[in-house]
């Protein structure tokens, strides 16, 4: 079965990037290690890393970053002060907090690229990662709501079954 292809650098098109402080939020996580070369070409003024998970963070901290300015944040997102961040990059993030929490975060973005899972069947476990388990399921339509442009990509996913995956952008 073919996806469609993630390309980050189209999502950011319409950005000076050059001139963004950006947030990249759950830097660690396979999702964004994944993702470079496209991460890692675009050139940002600031690029900031932030993960709860010291080990994942440190995956981040190997890759040659395209930034004037590059930063590893150990914090949980809930904790973090994100208002003078020009863009958040959360990229698998939002489905590991609870609900709540998760939308709270989705309002107080300016700017936000986001990738989830659609997940239809069981939430993945996180197999013994600490803040690897999903506890909160989504729909576009909850993103809608909130003030993105969503695209979903149909079948992305192939964990327990084949479940959609979807960029959202405000």
């Amino acid at each position: 079965m073919s996806r469609e292809v993630i390309n980050l650098k189209s999502k950011l098109s319409g950005y000076r990037c050059e001139d963004l402080k950006v947030l990249n939020v759950g830097a660690g996580g396979d999702a964004v290690v994944g993702l470079p070369p496209q991460l890692r070409e675009i050139e940002f003024r600031q690029l900031d890393h932030l993960d709860a998970y010291a080990p994942a963070l440190d995956k981040t901290r190997g890759v040659k970053w395209n930034a004037e300015t590059v930063n590893f944040i150990l914090e949980d997102i809930r904790n973090f002060d994100f208002s003078d961040y020009d863009l958040l990059i959360m990229f698998d993030v939002v489905e590991h907090l609870p609900k709540a929490d998760a939308l709270d975060l989705l309002r107080k973005a300016k700017r936000a690229v986001v990738f989830i899972p659609l997940e239809t069947g069981e939430l993945m476990d996180g197999e013994g990662i600490p803040f690897g388990c999903h506890l909160s399921r989504w729909t576009e339509q909850e993103f809608i709501d909130l003030g993105f442009r969503t695209q979903v990509l149909k079948n992305f996913h192939d964990y327990h079954g084949h479940f959609d995956a979807m960029w959202a952008e405000k």
